[in-house]
């Protein structure tokens, strides 16, 4: 059994442009639902990763702000393998952060 649906374009002002029936049998309207249920698990899993993320560097953040404010009075070489320490630990943070977006994407995609 199939459903019509009916698709009305509305053009800009008051016109109606002319309606268009388009039918859409059972199978069809399944696949759409699973996939509208399949595009909100992803979207839901991707604000989960996006907000772990940013809780994750915001924390990093802060720790490597009381470890600078530590850093006064230090020598000069000191002071520079800190912040080599910080760079390195902010890019690999940020590689970690690409690599699991990248998996959640590879997952979405099948």
């Amino acid at each position: 059994m199939s459903k019509t649906l009916l698709v009305t374009a509305i053009a800009l002002g008051s016109s109606v442009a002319p309606a268009i029936a388009v039918s859409a049998t059972q199978p069809q309207a399944g696949n759409a639902q699973d996939q509208l249920e399949k595009d909100r698990e992803f979207a839901r899993k991707l604000r989960e990763l996006k907000d772990r993320q940013h809780r994750e560097w915001n924390e990093l953040m802060d720790e490597q702000r009381a470890e600078v404010a530590e850093l006064k009075g230090k020598t000069p070489e000191e002071q520079r393998k800190a912040l080599d320490e910080h760079t390195n630990e902010k890019r690999d943070m940020k590689m970690r952060h690409q690599k699991e977006l990248e998996e959640l994407k590879a997952e979405y995609k099948g």
